[in-house]
């Protein structure tokens, strides 16, 4: 199945209309897009990066299959809106089934907690540093009008709610994880409905995800080895750069 009958456009907008609790209608509610040329990462491991490589693909998870419970989490509602919202809130909880993410760190600089927790600790970790508009140029042409990024929000959800809306839930994490400063890119598969569930492509959910064909010279930036890196891995990952063609620096950690 090709990219255009897979990725719905635009993502649906799906609103319960004007609310006094947000200071703007929540129907306008849209993540904050960083600049064009705010620098981005994307750490992980040697054979993930390897993959990367070969194939020319960015992975984007079903936010439903990552590892957080609380992915695309939506506030349930409260019992004096329970029959304006619940329709809403149920029509939303589904579309999570359907929506694909993939994930970056905004930030000038590189993050040793980004380094542990995607590339490992052994010194055999890759970073990927491009810019926002990098990565939305690189993205499969096909893709990108159906593509919407932007930065994360970080909130407590005992003390505060999220706009009501499809796009809030994608955008906004519990505040335990802020030390991130995430950027997404996400998009909303096709999908059928069977009886009250949602069906997705069998390879996509087999997967837990969808890869979306890049351009690497337009991605890849620079290519950063993870700290603590021996020579020799160094050089493995200048050898693998070089036979795919993909002409960016390789840079040691600062760390």
């Amino acid at each position: 199945m090709d990219l255009e009958s897979l990725l719905m456009k635009p993502m649906p907008r799906v609103v319960r209309g004007n609310d006094q609790r947000f200071h703007e209608d929540p129907s306008q509610w849209k993540p904050e897009k960083p600049l064009g040329s705010a620098t981005l990462w994307k750490y992980m491991s040697f054979s993930k990066f390897m993959f990367l490589l070969h194939h020319k693909a960015l992975f984007f998870s079903l936010v439903r299959k990552m590892e957080d419970k609380y992915e695309g989490f939506i506030q349930a509602p409260k019992q004096s809106d329970f029959e304006a919202e619940s329709t809403v809130y149920q029509i939303l909880s589904e579309m999570k089934q359907n929506t694909i993410v993939c994930c970056w760190t905004k930030s000038e600089y590189e993050s040793n907690v980004m380094w542990k927790s995607y590339a490992g600790t052994e010194g055999e970790g890759i970073a990927i540093k491009t810019t926002c508009r990098d990565l939305l140029e690189s993205v499969d042409s096909t893709a990108q009008s159906k593509l919407t990024l932007g930065k994360v929000e970080y909130v407590n959800y005992d003390q505060n709610r999220i706009p009501i809306n499809d796009l809030a839930p994608l955008f906004h994490k519990r505040i335990e994880f802020r030390s991130e400063e995430e950027v997404r890119v996400a998009a909303a598969l096709h999908f059928e409905f069977e009886g009250p569930q949602i069906v997705i492509s069998p390879e996509i959910e087999k997967n837990g995800g969808l890869y979306i064909q890049v351009d690497l010279n337009k991605l890849v930036n620079e290519v950063v080895v993870s700290p603590n890196s021996e020579p020799w891995f160094n050089e493995l990952v200048y050898r693998q750069i070089e036979q795919a063609s993909l002409k960016v620096p390789v840079v040691p950690s600062t760390i």
